[in-house]
């Protein structure tokens, strides 16, 4: 895994008439949480977007403001799995635990649904999967490519895959980090 840096700088808007497309999938912390298919079904699709509405909060045309919107696409090393390839939060709603939460809710919605972490994390994106490990009913785990399962330890307060003398984030890509609903 890779440690990169990304601007914390998110003006994401408002939703666009396109997402009648998408579906309705619940509410958490009083968002409004939809997703769309780049596909037929879940099953067969190849990317997914995810984005969390704050119905409180319109522009003149009643279109809800974006408080998140997160980009996955499959994994090829785990089935089931979908790899983060983008999460940002709005400026305005930053500082509330939403991207832990987030994931944690549609694994726990998306029957069978598996989140692996990007190949590349920010601070950010790294203090995401430390939270997410805290929370109740996730499991927060680590495998190699051959699958073999890797040990969880917290360095700096950041939660890390630990695989002989490799850590994550070190610039060695040689295992992974997924979450899925604790059973």
């Amino acid at each position: 895994m890779y440690s990169i840096s990304f601007s914390k700088h998110a003006s994401l808007g408002y939703a666009l008439s396109s997402f009648d497309e998408m579906f309705y999938l619940g509410k958490i912390m009083g968002y409004e949480v939809i997703y769309g298919l780049w596909g037929e079904n879940l099953q067969e699709c190849d990317a997914l977007d995810v984005f969390m509405l704050d119905p409180n909060t319109c522009n003149s045309r009643d279109y809800k403001k974006v408080v998140c919107q997160l980009e996955l696409s499959r994994s090829e090393f785990v089935k089931g799995a979908w790899i983060v390839d983008m999460m940002r939060v709005d400026n305005k709603y930053r500082g509330k635990n939403i991207a832990p939460k987030l994931y944690k809710f549609l694994v726990n919605k998306l029957p069978g649904l598996i989140i692996q972490a990007g190949e590349q994390q920010s601070p950010g994106g790294q203090s995401i999967w430390s939270r997410l490990s805290k929370q109740s009913g996730v499991i927060v785990y680590g495998r190699t490519p051959k699958g073999r399962p890797v040990a969880m330890v917290e360095i700096n307060n950041q939660l890390c895959c630990a695989h002989g003398n490799n850590v994550a984030y070190d610039g060695k890509r040689d295992f992974y980090m997924f979450v899925m609903k604790a059973v």
